[in-house]
């Protein structure tokens, strides 16, 4: 999976973060503790001991204007444009998508996909010369340093995130696993989740303004869960049966099955009505 590419300008970040700054640690926690970035939830963290001079390319020697040339599919929001010196010295431009960013003892490596080659390919950070957003234009400069700041900005999911998905979990929990029927949760059905959240936050809301939180943060975090059919009854029981929240997320679970292939619709419905949900039988259509 890549780090969010597909949701264009919705980025961000909960569920489990991994440092690369100092080694590989994790720890799993709740929506309402710290966040994994964007798909991959893996945080990006690089030195900061390397400051190496803006790069000038010389005359005849490609420019990071021409990065955008390779363009091969939409520009997302860990789109670059940069220009990269490959171990023979060689000087290219080139528009990737971020998937990953790891580290070799000391060296950082980004996973990315490159529209010149079409393909996956890896990137050492130390020998990125130049680097900007390809959504914005924004040149970060130096690289390294850039990219931090960049991703940290990226990774902050607002500060009502954690209240939000706090008073969304419980539905969460019962919708994600019916949605799950066919183990995966695809964009229609992370449309309806994060409509879900706006929705269950504004029941009862007592403050008139807008709260702030980042939507591709609730995804990363949807994408994240794998509740299991126990999770799901202990969430629905601590729901008020015909109570506001349960009517809420009934409404939800008709539309995941309204938005289900023929072969996918009848395992979703199966899975609410173990619930306990009342459902008529889904027909062919």
């Amino acid at each position: 999976m890549a780090l969010f590419l597909t949701t264009a300008i919705a980025v961000a970040l909960a569920a489990a973060i991994v440092y690369w700054l100092n080694g590989r640690g994790s720890r799993t926690v709740g929506p309402e503790e710290d966040l994994p970035p964007l798909r991959q939830r893996e945080s990006i963290e690089l030195r900061r001991d390397r400051r190496p001079a803006p790069f000038v390319a010389p005359a005849g020697m490609p420019v990071l204007a021409d990065a955008a040339k390779t363009a091969s599919r939409p520009v997302g929001s860990l789109t670059f444009d940069l220009l990269y010196r490959d171990a023979n010295g060689e000087v290219s431009a080139r528009r990737i998508d971020i998937e990953e960013v790891s580290r070799n003892f000391d060296t950082y490596y980004i996973e990315a996909w490159c529209h010149l080659r079409r393909a996956g390919r890896s990137f050492r950070v130390d020998r990125i010369l130049e680097l900007a957003s390809a959504e914005t234009g924004e040149v970060m400069s130096p690289p390294v340093e850039g990219l931090r700041r960049y991703i940290r900005e990226q990774n902050d999911p607002g500060p009502d995130f954690g209240s939000v998905m706090g008073k969304a979990r419980k539905g969460l929990t019962v919708l994600i696993w019916i949605a799950r029927a066919d183990n995966d949760i695809s964009e229609r059905e992370a449309d309806i989740l994060v409509a879900y959240i706006v929705e269950r936050d504004a029941m009862g809301a007592r403050s008139k303004g807008a709260r702030v939180w980042k939507e591709a943060a609730a995804r990363s975090w949807i994408d994240y869960q794998r509740p299991t059919m126990e999770d799901a009854a202990g969430a629905r029981a601590t729901m008020a049966f015909s109570g506001k929240e349960d009517a809420l997320c009934a409404r939800f679970i008709e539309q995941l099955v309204a938005c289900q292939p023929e072969d996918v619709a009848g395992k979703v419905a199966g899975r609410a009505k173990r619930l306990g949900y009342a459902f008529p039988e889904v027909r062919s259509r």
